[in-house]
């Protein structure tokens, strides 16, 4: 697969989106069970540490 041509800003603006994702799963607000995110190895904690994996990634670009 070729990289993407995207700006810096583009990375930015996705970084930004991840982060803001992540926040939302990790404070629980996609659970389908009240709580479903503290518990290990849930759906929603798998999820939440997936998008944290690829925030890592993204990061590890730096500079863009």
């Amino acid at each position: 697969m070729t990289e993407p041509n995207l700006t810096p800003e583009d990375w930015q603006e996705i970084a930004n989106a991840l982060y803001l994702k992540a926040e939302c799963v990790e404070k629980g607000k996609y659970d389908d069970l009240a709580g479903e995110v503290d518990r290990p190895g849930s759906e929603t904690a798998k999820w939440a540490v997936h998008l944290r994996r690829i925030m890592a990634k993204i990061e590890a670009r730096r500079p863009w």
